[in-house]
């Protein structure tokens, strides 16, 4: 699948622009799993999904996290490595996370849908949290994904990533029951209202049923503290109606 980009420029949101890639072969899904691990952690060069940032002017001239500042480059969704029979593999994680430093990654978003977070266990996903603040906190900015069908259940996810030291949270859309454009702003609001962390903001409208309008998103983006959107529709004319309604 092919790379997408969109540059948003002067807008106040930031875009994260995601392309698709392949997992790295020595990473096992729960759904599929595979035999035979790699041995070198250079596979996680494929071990997830890229991410073209263009960063907002907020405080400083930096779109502000909680940790970090939103950075300027590449982010990526990691898959969450699993042992052949399943469990995750936090040794892997750990090399995993260290194979991105080195190579100068700006960011991963862990527990998102490359992430398998739907699969795992509570305990599963805490450990996947504690893992990567070891391994990277504070050098590279950790973006968790937190959206659920319920905001109740979204805010209580954001709040425990934000104990385990998120910089800041991935929420998709809610899925299945295809809420209004009113409805996505008043769960986005209310969950950005509730918790003391970024919101970076999610519209895959062929895994949830829902697409987040353009007028929608910009609406959103007034809030402080919704500052990015990961735009998985694969149309990429919408960058232009965005930086002109955001100046």
């Amino acid at each position: 699948s092919g790379t997408a980009r969109q540059i948003v420029g002067e807008c106040r949101l930031s875009m994260l622009m995601f392309a698709h890639l392949a997992s790295a072969a020595f990473i096992a899904s729960r759904s599929a799993l595979l035999p035979t691990p790699a041995t070198h952690p250079s596979a996680a060069a494929t071990a997830g999904t890229r991410a073209c940032v263009a960063t907002a002017p907020r405080r400083g001239g930096e779109a502000v996290m909680a940790g970090m500042p939103l950075p300027a480059g590449s982010l990526v969704a990691l898959a969450t490595p699993m042992t052949s029979t399943g469990e995750v593999d936090i040794a892997t994680l750990r090399e995993l996370l260290r194979w991105h430093k080195a190579e100068g990654t700006n960011g991963v978003v862990i527990l998102g849908t490359t992430g398998e977070a739907s699969t795992l266990t509570s305990a599963e996903k805490e450990e996947v949290m504690a893992a990567t603040r070891e391994e990277v906190g504070g050098e590279m900015a950790i973006l968790v994904g937190t959206g659920t069908i319920s905001t109740e259940a979204t805010i209580a996810a954001t709040k425990q990533a934000k104990l385990f030291g998120a910089d800041a949270a991935l929420v998709v859309t809610p899925y299945y029951v295809k809420p209004s454009q009113a409805g996505l702003v008043a769960h986005f609001t209310r969950i950005a209202d509730a918790v003391e962390l970024p919101i970076v903001l999610y519209n895959v409208p062929g895994r949830t049923g829902v697409d987040m309008s353009v007028e929608t998103t910009v609406s959103l983006s007034r809030h402080p503290r919704i500052c990015g959107l990961k735009d998985a529709t694969g149309d990429n004319t919408r960058a232009a109606p965005m930086r002109a309604v955001c100046g």
